[in-house]
């Protein structure tokens, strides 16, 4: 994880807390993070959802 993620605040609460971005960053994404006119493309953001699917999804069925 390249920033101070909130999930640092959970570690000591819950039993699982992510501590990665699983949208493909590139340079100029990393350009506009909390800046002015800060987006990703669809896509990308499709993509991230699908993977917290698959860990929410394989982390329950242990």
């Amino acid at each position: 994880m390249i920033a101070a993620s909130d999930s640092r605040h959970y570690g000591r609460i819950a039993d699982n807390a992510y501590r990665f971005n699983p949208i493909r960053l590139t340079p100029e994404l990393l350009t506009g993070f909390h800046g002015s006119n800060e987006k990703i493309s669809v896509a990308d953001y499709a993509q991230g959802v699908r993977s917290y699917v698959r860990i929410i999804y394989h982390g329950s069925a242990n």
